[in-house]
């Protein structure tokens, strides 16, 4: 069983993002830091978070695990548990991370506000201003 946290801090001027992940693996806390370019909003970002996380995963063969996603991103949430987005820029990465979702045995998604997702939100500022240890974006 894997207890995920992702998080993006966005900033508009440069269209740049930091995405934050930080998996549990029986006690085994391990953070990621991706800092990328070209992104379209904050919104845009947390998909990425959520994609990056699930590629991690595919990457590490840990997508056969009990996944349990924490996200204080409701478009995120709700998007994957109704496998739908209205807008247009979301669709394409929606269906990528619905593809990867179909490969966990067992997946669940939540939301959690803000407060409850700190250590995420700090690891996602610290990407967006390159600070420590960033980890490549997966393709």
């Amino acid at each position: 069983m894997l207890k995920i946290y992702i998080d993006a801090a966005f900033q508009s001027k440069t269209r740049t993002a930091g995405l934050a992940i930080i998996i549990n693996d029986d006690g085994q806390q391990t953070p990621y830091k991706i800092r990328i370019e070209d992104v379209y909003d904050n919104h845009q970002a947390e998909f990425f978070a959520l994609d990056q996380v699930l590629k991690l995963l595919e990457v590490n063969e840990q997508l056969d695990e009990t996944l349990f996603i924490h996200s204080d991103s409701k478009i995120v949430v709700q998007s994957v548990q109704k496998s739908y987005v209205k807008e247009e820029h979301y669709r394409e990465i929606l269906k990528r991370i619905l593809m990867r979702l179909e490969k966990a045995p067992l997946a669940f998604i939540k939301w959690i506000p803000e407060k409850e997702n700190r250590g995420a939100d700090q690891l996602a500022k610290q990407a967006l201003h390159q600070q420590g240890k960033l980890m490549s974006w997966i393709e």
